[in-house]
């Protein structure tokens, strides 16, 4: 790269040469990296002077690779245009309008279409530290390395995070998203892997926050959103990619499936406080959102109820299908069921009612009951009581002994004992009443007694049969 040399077509002008459109529309958006490499660009080309890439990088204090990216951008923008002649050489005009002057630039190797490990610059002590004093962002990433790192970065480490931001040209939160995604989702904080990761990404175009988040929530998805030019002939797609096939025949469904997906990726996101699992993304759009046919304002509503220690996928997914069991659908549904606690359950099995559900009537009438009676035992004290009075117990007769007890001002246990012995000795006496009775003077008990001999009695009727038996009679 340091060979390259610069020739140009003879010109002639007693001074540096800016074209009237590009101050009018370029001046105030280029970068001061470009700008720099751009005048001197012009600089060389109309003095026909002798230049490489290492010099310009030199004067600069800029690596060559990123010469030759900063060229590789002005051609792409339309400010000068660049002819790839061969794999060493390629032509440059200066897009001046009325001036169209080229210069020949000689390469040991192309321009880089593709990443490659093999291609990444190594920096030096003294280039790094050069950085760190021009460019606050070089500190911003050492750090933010250090963070997910939990302890000081190597200097091998940090030339290659730096690489990531001056080679791939990536920005200091895409850099911050891959080593969060590197870290605590992929569960490795060695950095030739980070920077293998971060190859890939390039090598997609994956250039901002939005992608990443895309790439990494499901990479068909991202192909399909982001790289819409790959050509999608079915003999380069592979077996596993048939359901792929599938969704991009009908592109509505997929276009509205994809803004879902983003929505619920951010959401979780937020939720988790990390970057989201493919596994995990998959479980809340294929069995939440399409199998249970959860809303998203209902998955939104499911995130927040979930206090911040379980908020992981296994209890997402427990509380999900519970409420998929029960049919619900919408929030006004979940809420109306977490409005039923453990204390309504509670009540139920105390009174020896046992169910999976509690119906809306149900909760309206033990809520009542709450809220008369602020000592819970009061409660299942009744409960205990309607399981001694009754072989069939039901909440419509426990809401008949609690009313009634309110109506007598029980307030707590000990009111509760001594209802129960005056209700106690109040039975006692009417059962005493009922087998002690009195009977009464009345034409039933005027009538004669009879006083008889059963024993004469018999002896007359045996002596009657045997004169029936002898003829007698």
């Amino acid at each position: 790269m340091e060979t390259m040399n610069i020739q140009f077509t003879p010109f002639r002008i007693g001074c540096v040469y800016i074209p009237t459109w590009f101050l009018d529309t370029q001046l105030n958006n280029i970068e001061e990296q470009h700008l720099k490499i751009y005048l001197l660009l012009q600089k060389a080309s109309q003095e026909n002077e002798a230049w490489n890439f290492a010099k310009i990088a030199s004067k600069l204090q800029v690596s060559s690779q990123k010469v030759e990216e900063v060229v590789d951008y002005l051609n792409k923008k339309n400010i000068i245009r660049m002819n790839q002649k061969d794999d060493f050489n390629c032509e440059i005009t200066m897009n001046g309008n009325d001036l169209k002057v080229a210069m020949e630039i000689t390469s040991d190797s192309g321009m880089l279409d593709v990443y490659d490990i093999k291609d990444k610059p190594e920096y030096g002590y003294a280039e790094i530290d050069r950085y760190r004093e021009t460019d606050n962002n070089t500190e911003i990433i050492f750090k933010k390395l250090e963070i997910c790192l939990e302890r000081p970065a190597t200097f091998k480490e940090q030339a290659a995070i730096f690489s990531l931001y001056d080679w791939l040209k990536m920005s200091v939160e895409l850099i911050d998203y891959l080593l969060n995604y590197c870290v605590f989702t992929k569960q490795t904080k060695n950095i030739d892997h980070i920077t293998s990761v971060a190859i890939d990404w390039a090598n997609n175009k994956i250039t901002s926050l939005d992608q990443a988040e895309a790439r990494v929530a499901d990479p068909h998805l991202y192909d399909y959103i982001f790289n819409s030019d790959k050509s999608t002939d079915q003999k380069e797609v592979d077996s596993d990619n048939e359901n792929l096939k599938l969704m991009l025949s009908d592109d509505y469904k997929y276009e509205a499936e994809d803004s879902i997906k983003m929505a619920l990726y951010r959401k979780l996101e937020n939720a988790f406080s990390r970057p989201i699992k493919t596994q995990e993304m998959d479980i809340v759009f294929n069995d939440f959102y399409k199998k249970f046919e959860m809303s998203l304002d209902l998955i939104y509503y499911l995130l927040d109820y979930c206090p911040e220690g379980k908020r992981n996928i296994k209890y997402l997914e427990k509380v999900a299908m519970t409420w998929h069991r029960k049919g619900i659908k919408i929030v006004e549904q979940a809420e109306e069921s977490l409005s039923i606690t453990k204390e309504h359950y509670s009540i139920m099995n105390a009174a020896g009612i046992s169910t999976i559900s509690i119906t809306k009537t149900q909760r309206e009438m033990m809520d009542k009951w709450l809220a008369m009676f602020p000592v819970k035992a009061v409660i299942y004290q009744a409960c205990k009581f309607m399981g001694e009075t009754t072989q069939k117990p039901s909440l419509r007769y426990l809401d008949k002994i609690l009313t009634n007890w309110n109506k007598e001002g029980i307030k707590n246990v000990f009111d509760i004992e001594r209802i129960t012995q005056e209700y106690k000795k109040k039975k006692s006496e009417k059962f005493a009443k009922k087998n002690n009775y009195v009977i009464k003077s009345g034409n039933f008990t005027k009538m004669l007694s009879h006083d008889y001999d059963y024993d004469l009695l018999m002896a007359k009727e045996i002596e009657y049969h045997e004169k029936l038996r002898t003829g007698q009679i």
